[in-house]
C-alpha cells in the first residue's frame, strides 16, 4: 500500500502524490540565534548522519516559523496639501543585507523616515552558500523587509535576525541508504 496525498477531480479521476522522502534524519523545534556566527553568516546548524558528504539534490528541508515579531510603522506625512502614507522600520536595532552566494551578512543602516518599507514577512530557507555537498544543513530564519534604499536608489531586502525566536523543521534525505 502506497502512502501519500490522493488528489481527485469531480469526475472521479485521482492521482497519488508521494514524497521522495526516504529517511527523516532530524526534526523538531530549534531556537534561532540572535547574533551572527564567527564567519558573519547566520543560522542554526543541523548535522546529517554519518561522516560522508551528501549531495544537495539528496537533501530536503522544511521550515515553519513558530514565534516571530513584526516591526513596521505606518506614518502619515504631509507634503504641501497632500497626505502620504508611508511605512518605515519602527523598532531600533541592527538590520543586515545578505550576500546570496556566500551567506555573509553585512550591517545595513536605514535612513530614518526616508527608507520606505513595502513589505515585511518571515523569511526562511536552507542556507547552501553555493555549496553542492554537505555534512550539515544551516537553517536560516528571520524577518525580512523589502524596502526602498534611498541612498543607493534601489529596492533592497534587509533582515532582522533577532525577530524569530524559534522554528519547527524537518531535514530528510532522498534516496538515503545505510548499507
Amino acid at each position: 500500500m502506497a502512502h501519500g496525498l490522493r488528489a481527485r477531480d469531480t469526475s472521479g479521476n485521482s492521482v497519488l502524490i508521494t514524497p521522495e522522502t526516504e529517511s527523516i534524519v532530524s526534526s523538531g523545534t530549534v531556537s534561532m540565534p540572535t547574533t551572527l556566527q564567527s564567519d558573519s553568516t547566520y543560522g542554526a546548524s543541523i548535522d546529517l548522519p554519518g561522516a560522508q558528504n551528501y549531495n544537495a539534490a539528496d537533501i530536503g528541508v522544511m521550515i515553519l516559523t513558530r514565534a516571530y515579531s513584526l516591526s513596521m510603522q505606518l506614518q502619515v506625512k504631509t507634503m504641501g496639501t497632500d497626505y502620504h502614507y508611508m511605512r518605515f522600520i519602527y523598532n531600533p536595532g541592527v538590520y543586515y543585507t545578505r550576500n546570496i552566494s556566500t551567506g555573509v551578512m553585512t550591517e545595513w543602516v536605514e535612513e530614518v523616515n526616508k527608507d520606505t518599507v513595502y513589505n515585511e514577512f518571515p523569511h526562511f530557507f536552507w542556507e547552501k552558500k553555493s555549496g553542492s555537498t554537505f555534512t550539515s544543513v544551516q537553517l536560516f530564519a528571520c524577518v525580512a523587509f523589502l524596502c526602498r534604499d534611498v541612498s543607493a536608489g534601489v529596492l533592497r531586502m534587509v533582515y532582522r535576525i533577532d525577530s524569530i525566536a524559534a522554528i519547527d523543521y524537518v531535514v530528510y534525505l532522498k534516496r538515503y541508504n545505510l548499507n
